[in-house]
C-alpha cells in the first residue's frame, strides 16, 4: 500500500468546497481580494496585493474551522494571506481571523 498525498475524504472536501466557491465568488478567473475593497484594511497589514487570490479561512482548519462554510470563507491574494498569518493579532482586530471559541 502507498500513501495518498490527499486522503479520499480530503479530496471530497476539496471538490465540496471548490463547488460552494464557485456558486458564491463566480469562476476563479474573476476573484478579487478583499483588500482591494477595504483600503483601511492595507492601513493595518500593508502592502498592495499580489499573487493569486484564494480562500481563507477565519477559523483555521487546525481549529476546527469548517472549509466548506462560506461564511468562513473570504478571498485574498497571496500577499495578505501572508499578512494575515505573520500578523494574527492585527487580522484579529480588523476580523480577518478567529478564534476558535468566536465561531
Amino acid at each position: 500500500s502507498r500513501l495518498r498525498p490527499v486522503s479520499k475524504k480530503r479530496r471530497a472536501l476539496n471538490a465540496e468546497r471548490a463547488q460552494i466557491m464557485l456558486a458564491a465568488f463566480g469562476p476563479r478567473d474573476q476573484w478579487v481580494c478583499i483588500f482591494q475593497h477595504r483600503p483601511e484594511w492595507r492601513a493595518v497589514l500593508g502592502g498592495e496585493c499580489f499573487g493569486p487570490v484564494n480562500g481563507h479561512e477565519l477559523v483555521k482548519r487546525s481549529q476546527g474551522g469548517a472549509i466548506t462554510d462560506i461564511s468562513n470563507i473570504r478571498l485574498v491574494c497571496d500577499y495578505h494571506n501572508g499578512a494575515i498569518e505573520n500578523y494574527p493579532d492585527k487580522a484579529h482586530e480588523i476580523g480577518l481571523m478567529k478564534h476558535s471559541w468566536e465561531a
